[in-house]
């Protein structure tokens, strides 16, 4: 079959299916206003909703649950609240990473010092480095440093509560691998 052939065929086929396609409807929409005449539309059953019964509150001689005095029951001072720990009655003067928040404070490395047997850390602090060791003080809550190893430094810091208390809170600042 040539090229042409086909065209023709293909073309014909085309004619017919858009000339069956443009007949006239009118007798499908008169059956379709016919069937919505004769078919009653079915009933919606519509449930009543519940009654509404308002809630009668009878807790008026319990405890306020919002009450204050349970909490401050439970916060109340369990010792001598003017006692400070060591690190704060010290007479010593601040170290320089003790004026920076532990969270601005990242541990880079750590080396064993060999002529003085003592590990150091390396800590990272606005881009400059510094070396500590056990016993120095870092962070504005009195951290001391307990124990350096490599990836972590070990130190406590004492914190003072709402009620005037203080708190010995342990700390853990780990290796912070690809920071300077």
């Amino acid at each position: 079959m040539s090229k042409f052939a086909f065209k023709m065929i293909c073309l014909t086929t085309a004619a017919f299916v858009v000339a069956g396609c443009t007949g006239s409807t009118s007798d499908l929409e008169e059956w379709t206003q016919q069937q919505r005449r004769t078919v009653p539309p079915a009933p919606l059953d519509v449930k009543a909703p519940p009654e509404f019964v308002p809630y009668a509150y009878n807790g008026i001689g319990l405890p306020n649950p919002f009450s204050t005095s349970k909490l401050t029951a439970v916060l109340q001072p369990t010792g001598d609240t003017t006692k400070e720990p060591p690190e704060v009655t010290d007479k010593r003067d601040p170290e320089p990473l003790e004026s920076v928040p532990l969270e601005a404070i990242t541990m880079v490395g750590s080396m064993s010092m060999p002529q003085t047997n003592q590990d150091v850390a390396l800590l990272s602090v606005d881009g400059f480095i510094h070396q500590v060791k056990v016993g120095n003080y870092i962070g504005m809550n009195y951290g001391k440093i307990l124990r350096i190893t490599e990836t972590t430094i070990d130190l406590r810091e004492w914190v003072k509560t709402g009620q005037g208390e203080w708190i010995e809170r342990p700390v853990t600042l780990h290796l912070q691998e690809g920071q300077s």
